[in-house]
């Protein structure tokens, strides 16, 4: 975790409420965001992504939680941590988030999703535009968007953006029931062939595989 006020996240969360949905509504990834622009400020922040299921067990997407305090260095959960980049973001109506990333690791680990989401990032910040996913090449596009007479938008501080949208989605305990999940993972009702295979295509073309 940055240096922003960790103390005022970690006091506005309340994890065994559900996430409120206009909160959620406000956090992108790369994709979801639609047209808009990136802001120039990020902050990289641990996190694990819980990943969202029906009751049979089928991928229906994902969620990065941050996760704060001594639980970071806990053997299984440092395991799972996942450093994820956040930045400001507005869109063409004029709504305000967060959009975030995973961006190349530290270590020198690379992918095509990871590279080409550090390219669409660069080119987004300070111009309008929108991102897609090209499954065939494995890879995210950046499209440029001509908006006449559209002016730069301000951007909201990132930090307070952080603490805003992220109350929610913080775990500083390690009982936290999406810790709990994560760690001790149910088996899914059988499936067929087919349906497990269907079910790892759709989740592996989701952005990229974190």
């Amino acid at each position: 975790m940055t240096k922003y006020n960790q103390k005022s996240i970690s006091t506005l969360c309340a994890p065994e409420v559900k996430p409120a949905q206009q909160h959620a509504s406000r956090i992108w990834s790369l994709t979801q965001m639609g047209a808009g622009m990136a802001g120039p400020d990020s902050r990289v922040i641990s996190c694990v992504i819980e990943k969202l299921t029906d009751a049979q067990g089928n991928f229906k997407g994902k969620t990065p939680w941050a996760v704060i305090g001594e639980v970071q260095h806990h053997p299984s959960v440092s395991r799972e941590l996942k450093s994820l980049e956040w930045r400001s973001a507005v869109t063409v109506d004029q709504i305000t988030g967060l959009l975030y990333r995973k961006p190349p690791a530290a270590n020198g680990f690379s992918n095509s999703w990871l590279d080409s989401g550090e390219d669409a990032i660069r080119s987004w910040v300070g111009t309008w535009g929108r991102v897609s996913s090209d499954h065939n090449a494995g890879a995210y596009r950046f499209e440029p968007l001509n908006l006449p007479g559209r002016s730069q938008p301000s951007f909201p501080d990132v930090d307070d953006l952080i603490n805003e949208l992220l109350a929610d989605y913080v775990i500083d305990r390690l009982d936290h029931p999406v810790l709990q999940r994560l760690l001790n993972p149910v088996t899914p009702p059988a499936q067929s062939r087919y349906e497990a295979s269907a079910a790892l295509d759709i989740e592996e073309n989701n952005d990229e595989v974190y």
